[in-house]
């Protein structure tokens, strides 16, 4: 099973939420939720909530230089910078998650071949379209 947040295999605690683990030195955002194939409720939280934070940030320096701030701190740059490439690097797993239906049929479509979805998401897909 693989974590929502970081996308890396990991094998599942007793509950069926994956377990502690680290990317980067950090302990993963995914740590203690249900799997990718399970339910991805949680990526869409998290990625919503690093790009208000990353927004916040933005906001604050804008602050700061617009006040002629004697001091700004210098840590605040880097985490902007950290912040967007996360939420960056989140939006772009989620739109792949929500997106892969029309990329498949434009891969059969234009080449005759594409390379399949993992089963998790053809399962969500006939479900969504027997719901409708």
């Amino acid at each position: 099973m693989r974590c929502q947040i970081c996308g890396r295999k990991q094998f599942l605690r007793a509950d069926n939420t994956v377990r502690l683990h680290h990317v980067a030195g950090d302990i993963c955002a995914g740590s203690h939720y249900p799997p990718i194939e399970i339910d991805n409720a949680w990526l869409a939280e998290y990625a919503a909530r690093i790009a208000a934070e990353h927004a916040a940030a933005r906001r604050r320096l804008a602050q700061l230089i617009n006040a002629r701030a004697n001091f700004i701190p210098p840590g605040l740059e880097t985490r902007i910078a950290q912040l967007g490439l996360k939420a960056r690097r989140l939006a772009r797993r989620q739109r792949r998650i929500e997106t892969w239906p029309a990329r498949y049929e434009d891969q059969m479509r234009n080449r005759g071949w594409a390379s399949p979805p993992p089963a998790y998401l053809l399962a969500r897909y006939r479900e969504q379209r027997i719901a409708a």
